[in-house]
């Protein structure tokens, strides 16, 4: 189990079903802390905003790191051909899914 995504490996095949919500909460405070780093630069001190500016950028760092090994299994099995996708990314209710047969 991981933060952005759940992977369950059974004897023939492998299913990786994406969180959608982390990715969600990572952008709305994202945006929120790209507000205050602009209210704080502009009206009060120029320096603290530009502290705040890394708050944002690392969240997103740490996302992309920790799903470039599950997406490059993906793109694996994608191109051998043995992956069944169903799901929307922006459901929460039917979450992407991926399904790789292992034969």
């Amino acid at each position: 189990m991981g933060i952005f995504y759940d992977r369950t490996e059974t004897e023939d095949r492998i299913t990786i079903v994406y969180k959608n919500m982390i990715l969600y909460y990572i952008v709305f405070f994202g945006l929120v802390f790209l507000a205050l780093a602009g209210l704080i630069f502009t009206y009060l001190n120029p320096g603290i905003g530009c502290f705040l500016i890394p708050f944002v950028v690392l969240p997103l760092l740490v996302f992309h790191s920790y799903m470039s090994s599950i997406n490059s299994e993906i793109n694996k099995a994608m191109k051998a051909g043995k992956t069944n996708v169903s799901g929307s990314r922006f459901s929460a209710e039917d979450p992407l899914t991926f399904i790789i047969e292992k034969q």
